[in-house]
């Protein structure tokens, strides 16, 4: 089918209605310059049915303004290609809204560098599903700035593999809320790593389920400072096992209060 819009001027395109414009074919949109994609206005990019807009260039996608992007339907974002969103810049990716974000497919969420990533907002971050964060590959998480995987919902970070858990930096477990340390699966937290239990924050050691704490390692349990042990409920001196207690030192002992001892007896 013959398209005329290569013919068109961006004053024309400007121009159109936005019936014209969802009446274009995927012909129609295969057409379009990058020129003419900057000329199309927020109306315009509004209407740009689902159906058809994977058809547009790469480099037209790129060509596409921040706000002409945020008035894309969800269901546009859910249809664009792995290529398209590949080719998408940071800026573009940090101006969709928490709507477009939900609406990211894993396989399109796996192909984004990290650099893309962390162009992402907090709130963009808080806005993604478990799903979405368990699609996320380790060197993806990795590369999370700390007030970004902060942000993650307490849904999506319990929904994070062990492996990912493993891989956090200790910057990254130091910037954890207790939220997110309350929720940590008894597997997640039994993939941490001595230095990761090292730098665990008291508060954030405080918040850790007795389920969780039953569940570290000797290994783990010897790697807590003193002020870590200080800071453990009775409810989690209590849930030590016979093993892990054998495993403290000197030190680590020294750090238990008097009413964590009366907690053992």
């Amino acid at each position: 089918m013959t398209t005329f819009v290569p013919a068109y001027s961006t004053a024309v395109i400007a121009g159109l209605s936005t019936t014209a414009i969802a009446g274009f074919t995927t012909e129609d949109f295969a057409a379009f310059t990058t020129a003419q994609i900057v000329a199309l206005t927020t109306a315009q990019a509004a209407v740009i049915p689902s159906s058809t807009i994977s058809a547009i260039g790469t480099a037209q996608i790129a060509a596409f303004e921040t706000a002409d992007l945020r008035a894309l339907k969800t269901a546009s974002i859910s249809a664009l290609t792995t290529a398209q969103i590949d080719a998408m810049t940071t800026e573009q990716l940090g101006a969709l809204t928490t709507a477009q974000v939900i609406a990211l497919s894993t396989t399109q969420l796996n192909v984004l560098s990290t650099a893309d990533l962390n162009a992402f907002s907090t709130a963009q971050f808080a806005a993604l599903t478990s799903t979405q964060a368990a699609s996320l590959s380790t060197r993806q998480i990795v590369a999370l700035e700390t007030n970004d995987i902060s942000a993650l919902s307490t849904a999506a970070f319990i929904a994070l593999p062990t492996a990912s858990v493993a891989a956090i930096t200790s910057s990254q477990i130091a910037a954890l809320t207790s939220s997110q340390l309350a929720t940590m699966s008894t597997t997640q937290a039994a993939a941490l790593t001595t230095t990761q239990m090292a730098a665990l924050e008291t508060a954030d050691v405080r918040a850790l389920s007795t389920a969780a704490i039953r569940n570290l390692g000797t290994d783990q349990i010897s790697a807590l400072s003193s002020d870590q042990m200080s800071a453990l409920t009775t409810a989690q001196v209590v849930a030590l096992t016979t093993a892990q207690l054998s495993a403290l030192g000197t030190a680590s002992l020294n750090g238990l209060g008097t009413s964590q001892f009366a907690a053992l007896s």
